[in-house]
């Protein structure tokens, strides 16, 4: 169990996430590639993809009534509960889906190129339409040991560390993590991860698994969050993750996500 514990520390050190991220990038050049889009040879995305790819996340929007689990942060008398603001870069559908499971699932590390700047609009959105002065911090979901195991790099920290944030946002690297014992179990074969639950399910799940890190609740307290993640379906990543941090006096105030599911 201290080898586990040892081993998680050393793949989010600084000089684990260099090494998976220079292990994957010289994988992806050795490797043929095709263009996700229309098959191309020898590029991950094409030009004509990737302009189309570029207009289909030009205009970041509030994606918050596709996800029917997000926790509501306000009830007003007289008026309609209000959930917690979800900016989105796109839908999650044709190209755009592709693309991020492709980059998710399928270790097409140089899609980044492309995805990325889609983030950054969507983040520079979300600061200027819900953070009260325009800066804030951003937080985003611990990857499992499941998904560790799977992959040579968490898809959200790898988007963020390649691009040049605005300069009113910064980042407090790896102030989550999953509860030790609910991780290990997660990681075991036949152990569903949350693409295979069901919305229902999702919205049932019990005590959250996730826990805060040493001096995180300090470094967070008082500043506004912002949330990122890569797909928002459900809302309920973002909903456990608004609860641990505002039960520990943080001020989430909304989210921005690659791509968010159509409304049902």
């Amino acid at each position: 169990m201290e080898l586990l514990r040892t081993l998680d520390a050393l793949w989010f050190s600084r000089t684990g996430r260099f090494i998976s991220s220079a292990l994957s990038a010289t994988a992806s050049l050795a490797a043929p590639t095709w263009c996700v889009g229309c098959g191309a040879d020898h590029a991950d995305l094409c030009p004509p993809c990737r302009a189309d790819l570029r207009h289909l996340t030009r205009r970041p929007f509030r994606a918050e009534e596709s996800a029917e689990a997000l926790p509501i942060v306000a009830a007003p008398r007289d008026a309609d509960p209000v959930v917690l603001p979800v900016i989105a870069a796109g839908r999650y559908e044709k190209l755009l889906a592709d693309v991020v499971v492709a980059f998710k699932d399928h270790e097409r590390v140089g899609l980044s190129q492309v995805l990325a700047p889609a983030l950054v609009r969507a983040l520079a959105v979300a600061s200027a339409q819900l953070l009260p002065d325009g800066h804030g911090v951003l937080v985003h979901p611990p990857g499992s040991l499941k998904s560790r195991l799977g992959r040579s790099y968490e898809p959200v920290p790898h988007l963020l560390g390649s691009m040049t944030l605005p300069s009113t946002l910064g980042l407090v690297p790896g102030p989550l993590r999953y509860r030790f014992s609910y991780d290990v179990l997660g990681a075991l074969p036949g152990r569903g991860g949350q693409k295979t639950k069901t919305a229902q399910a999702r919205r049932r799940r019990g005590q959250s698994p996730l826990r805060m890190t040493a001096g995180a609740p300090d470094l967070l307290r008082g500043a506004d969050v912002l949330l990122v993640d890569d797909v928002l379906t459900t809302g309920a990543t973002l909903a456990r993750l608004y609860r641990l941090l505002t039960a520990s006096g943080v001020r989430v105030r909304g989210a921005a996500v690659l791509a968010a599911a159509a409304p049902r």
